[in-house]
């Protein structure tokens, strides 16, 4: 993102999300930079996009086409990496001062059917 001059960049809670989760994949997996770049755009749509109440928070890596999802019970994953984004969602609840059961709305809206 591009500032002028006296601004600074503002971020949000699904920013704040992203950034744990890149630095979990990083630090818990192994991942480099570089390798996170390829499907970083679709992780940053994944954390973003609503998502049911009831779905857990697993995201699912599919190394090979480099994209991302939330995983639900009838996905069956190929080769690729899952991994539960409740620690990172925990370190941006500890940050903002907020309790995890107060943070459902601060990462978003969720789907209701």
């Amino acid at each position: 993102m591009s500032t002028n001059e006296r601004s600074a960049r503002k971020y949000d809670t699904g920013d704040l999300l992203f950034f744990a989760v890149v630095f979990q994949l990083e630090r818990n997996f192994g991942f480099s930079l570089k390798s996170i770049m390829k499907f970083s755009l679709s992780l940053y749509e994944t954390l973003r996009a609503p998502k049911k109440v009831e779905q857990r928070r697993n995201i699912f890596v599919d190394i090979e086409k480099s994209d991302c999802k939330w995983l639900n019970g009838s996905m069956s994953p190929k080769q690729g990496i899952v991994f539960d984004t409740t620690e990172a969602e925990a370190v941006v609840c500890k940050f903002l001062g907020v309790t995890p059961t107060q943070s459902n709305l601060q990462f978003g809206f969720s789907l209701v059917s």
